[in-house]
């Protein structure tokens, strides 16, 4: 009995011994398992970073170019065209169609910097088609802010934004949803006309568009 006893103690303390080790290198194993998978993710974030950082610098330019009135009328749209598909790109969106026919812009899954960047651009864009078409054409373009349910905080600043803009540059504008801005060109260029005679002002009516998201 004695014997038999110390080999089944001897068996015992084997099996311990073992489940000891495997439980180690399991433990082992999922740690480098764990900091793989923490160090691939931050190399994702960085490359990610990397494209935001250099989308970030391809907008910078926007604002002052606008300011300084020195795009045509086709750079501008052409500028708004390859900055919207770069950012479906980067967004893993290539066929999602953010621009209809210059007159809707969806700013979702937009930075706040870049949504104002796209929306100054795409709103001079508008008025130049309206004023070119003698304002004939439908004087209403919509945006997309989306309701800030993704946001910090549930905070709607892309909406919050675009919509001191509107008021702080005169615009007539509605919001048939909480997502959704529908801006009256007719209202800007009445407005400008306005000041135009109140100033007389030898500028044309084209300038002032192009100067209209200062």
């Amino acid at each position: 009995m004695t014997v038999g006893n110390e080999l089944v103690q001897g068996i015992i303390v084997s099996v311990i011994v073992a489940l000891v080790i495997t439980l180690c290198c399991l433990f082992y194993w999922c740690k480098i398992r764990r900091e793989k998978i923490l160090h691939n993710a931050i190399l994702e974030q960085v490359a990610i970073d990397s494209q935001i950082d250099a989308q970030d610098i391809r907008l910078q330019p926007i604002g002052n170019r606008l300011r300084e009135n020195k795009w045509s009328k086709q750079e501008r749209k052409r500028e708004l065209k390859e900055i919207i598909e770069a950012h479906q790109i980067l967004i893993g969106q290539p066929t999602q169609p953010q621009l209809k026919n210059y007159k809707e812009l969806d700013l979702h899954k937009y930075t706040l910097k870049e949504a104002v960047a796209v929306f100054e651009l795409f709103l001079t864009v508008a008025l130049d088609d309206y004023y070119e078409t003698n304002l004939t054409q439908d004087r209403f373009i919509n945006v997309i802010t989306g309701r800030g349910k993704h946001s910090k905080d549930g905070i709607p600043v892309i909406k919050l934004n675009i919509s001191d803009y509107l008021v702080k540059h005169s615009y007539m504008h509605s919001w048939p949803n909480p997502g959704m801005v529908r801006i009256d060109l007719f209202s800007k260029i009445r407005n400008l006309d306005t000041h135009d005679q109140q100033t007389s002002s030898h500028k044309s009516l084209g300038q002032f568009i192009g100067c209209s998201i200062l």
